[in-house]
Formats: structure tokens, C-alpha cells, sequence
């Protein structure tokens, strides 16, 4: 460790920016052991005084550790809002939350076995990505607020009739975007499955009042428009002629009462 990693550990901002105005080039983004920064420290700690003074002397928020996890990863993770609300709230928020990494779930399950004759317990493991969005949806609502509104860029004020909002759904879609976003460098979209997706985890989440906001529900808008809206049609076509075709077969063949069915 540095003597700005175990400033930055102890919570001493004060310290922190004496040895930035030092030499701040060095040494602000040197690496321990573990690849961990002073910032990735100070994130890890929950100092959000001492990440506020390493962003605003350019910190870079995209240095992961030994597990492949950035600072706003480990300030999510364990639980610090107001360390995470710094990052999210500062110039580089972006770059901190393009990042991804894999994730391997064991579930265990019971099968049945037919050459014992019996259930056999066994472990299925599905691997998933998480990236900084994803953890912010599960653990801090009010940060994921934060990092919505910063997606919303709004030009005018809401009573002008030119009034206009403009979405960056990147971090909402990433993966499905990643053609769009080539400098993001997203994983393909074939490398993760649906019930991964920042949607579906927000509807299942604490946080599934943000649906209403003006980028989750303008997204889900455009979704309908180009895929479900057609789905949702073809299926109650087939419905429709399922029931007619149902109801024609009813009323033509004869009630088992009748005399008509009798030899």
C-alpha cells in the first residue's frame, strides 16, 4: 500500500488531497496486491468524502481489481449509497458502468434417475453476466434513480409544447446494443439470457417502481412497438380462430341426449 491507499482506507480526505496537490500523476491509480486503487479502497470503505476528492483530481473509475470489479462494483455490492451516488453523480459515470463480468450460479436440483430407479441429487451451474447497472437494481433503488435521471437528457422545460426528452438506453439494453456502442465493447448479445436482462430484473426487484420513469417505460414503448405489439396479435389471431373453429365443432355435432346418436 501507498500512502494514499491507507489515507484513502482510514477515511482522510484531508490527507488524501495534501498528497494529491503533492504529485498526484504517480500515483493516484497505482494498484496493490489485489490491483485494488485508492479509489477501489475508498469505495470499499464507504468514504464518500475521500472518492469525491479522487474523482474530482481524475481518478479512473474503470481500474477493476483481481475479481474484475471496479469501484461503483464494490461500493454497490457492499452496500454504500452515498459512495456509489458520487461516482454516479460525477463526469465519468458512464465509463463506470460499462463493465461486466461472469458470474457462475449452482443450483441444486433433484433428478430422476431411471437405472437406480430413484431421485439423484445433482448441481446445474449457469453462468451469467453482471455488470454495475444490474447490482444497482438489486441492492440501491435510490441510486438507480440517480443513474435514470442521468440517461434523460431534457430540453425545455415541461410546459413548452417543444418540450423534448432524449434516452440513452445503453446501460438498459447494453448488451442488445453493443453494434450501437462499439466503444463500450459489450458482449455479444447470444452470451446472456433473457431473465438477465435490466428489465426483467427490475420488475422483480425492490426498485420495480422505476418502470414508471420516463426511461424504462419509453423503452418498454419502443419494445412493444417493434416486437410486442406483433407477438401479442398473432397469438390472439390464433385464439380467435381457435374459439370459432371450437364453437363451429359444438354446434354442428350432436348432443349425446339427442335421437339423433341412437341406433
Amino acid at each position: 500500500h501507498t500512502a494514499l491507499h491507507i489515507a484513502s482506507k482510514k477515511g482522510h480526505s484531508q490527507v488524501v488531497k495534501v498528497l494529491l496537490d503533492h504529485d498526484r500523476a504517480s500515483f493516484i491509480n497505482d494498484t496493490d496486491s489485489c490491483k485494488c486503487t485508492p479509489l477501489f479502497i475508498a469505495c470499499e470503505e464507504g468514504h464518500a468524502q475521500v472518492v469525491k476528492v479522487l474523482l474530482e483530481y481524475d481518478a479512473d473509475v474503470t481500474v477493476a481489481d483481481q475479481d474484475g470489479l471496479n469501484p461503483l462494483d464494490i461500493a454497490v455490492e457492499e452496500g454504500h449509497r452515498n459512495a456509489a451516488l458520487a461516482i454516479v453523480n460525477s463526469d465519468q459515470w458512464e465509463f463506470a458502468l460499462r463493465n461486466y463480468i461472469y458470474k457462475t450460479k449452482r443450483n441444486g436440483v433433484r433428478k430422476w434417475c431411471p437405472w437406480i430407479g430413484r431421485r439423484k441429487d445433482s448441481t446445474e451451474s449457469k453462468t451469467q453476466i453482471i455488470t454495475p447497472m444490474r447490482r444497482i437494481i438489486m441492492k440501491l433503488p435510490d441510486v438507480a434513480r440517480a443513474v435514470f435521471d442521468r440517461c434523460c437528457v431534457k430540453k425545455l422545460s415541461p410546459d413548452d409544447p417543444d418540450f423534448e426528452i432524449t434516452c440513452n438506453y445503453e446501460f438498459l439494453e447494453d448488451f442488445d446494443l453493443h453494434d450501437d456502442y462499439p466503444f463500450s465493447k459489450w458482449p455479444p448479445p447470444s452470451e446472456y439470457s433473457s431473465q438477465n436482462h435490466c428489465l426483467y430484473i427490475l420488475a422483480n426487484s425492490p426498485s420495480s417502481d422505476l418502470l414508471k420513469h420516463p426511461l424504462a417505460s419509453s423503452l418498454l414503448d419502443r419494445k412493444w412497438s417493434k416486437y410486442g405489439r406483433i407477438v401479442y396479435y398473432t397469438n390472439l389471431i390464433f385464439y380467435f380462430i381457435f374459439v370459432i373453429l371450437l364453437g363451429s365443432f359444438a354446434l354442428t355435432v350432436p348432443s349425446p341426449n339427442s335421437t339423433l346418436c341412437k341406433l
